[in-house]
């Protein structure tokens, strides 16, 4: 039995739409060129502008197609509660599990009480499946822990809301850590709009959850131009 980090998922895109930029300005100048004429190109200022006025509609013609390896079914059930996606997973209807990883934090893999735990129940899946236990009924003794792959197609509207929620430091230390890698994947595509992107905190520093705020505002690894 294999047990992998959170630091060993894996976020590429597989297909991303072609020179956002100049499709959201083609967008922008059907719908409000004297409005936007001051802005000028498409850039981090007008993308900026379009976020906080709320014109997010127009970026839903920019869409990318992540491949993302070895999360967890937790994060699985996590990530497709932002509905305005489209996902693919590996099936544990069809597929026998018996060697997929636990994908759990640092120190759980270090720990000997975690593995035995975790070989306990791949053994007790594994038992019910030598036992002529159809696969789909066996798959209730695996933890959430499970390794899953996915495919996850979203546009960049669904995708600020996604960073709004999912980069907050509120959330769990693997749910962080895949939207960062999500963002870093954004940021060499399209640096003027992952720029553009973070929890509710950012830019102001003030935070919406009220007393279970974390008291620490987001900053982004780099400021985009």
């Amino acid at each position: 039995m294999k047990i992998q980090t959170y630091n060993d998922i894996k976020v590429t895109i597989l297909r991303s739409t072609k020179d956002p930029a100049h499709l959201v300005q083609t967008a922008m100048r059907l719908t409000m060129d004297k409005s936007i004429k001051h802005l000028g190109p498409c850039s981090k200022r007008s993308l900026a502008f379009l976020i906080k006025a709320g014109h997010t509609s127009l970026l839903e013609h920019v869409s990318y197609t992540f491949s993302i390896e070895g999360v967890s079914r937790s994060l699985l059930a996590q990530l497709t509660r932002h509905r305005m996606s489209s996902f693919t997973s590996a099936s544990q209807h069809y597929a026998d599990y018996r060697d997929m990883p636990m994908v759990v934090t640092k120190e759980m893999a270090e720990s000997s009480a975690m593995q035995r735990a975790f070989q306990a129940a791949i053994g007790d899946y594994v038992a019910a499946v030598d036992a002529a236990v159809p696969v789909y009924e066996a798959r209730q003794l695996l933890p959430n822990a499970c390794a899953v792959n996915i495919i996850w197609t979203v546009n960049a509207r669904s995708l600020i809301n996604f960073f709004e929620q999912r980069l907050c430091k509120r959330n769990v230390e693997e749910m962080s850590t895949f939207a960062a890698k999500v963002w870093e994947e954004v940021d060499n595509h399209w640096p003027e709009l992952a720029s553009c992107c973070g929890p509710y905190c950012y830019p102001s520093g003030k935070c919406n959850q009220g007393a279970m705020s974390c008291g620490d505002p987001y900053k982004i690894p780099r400021t985009g131009e």
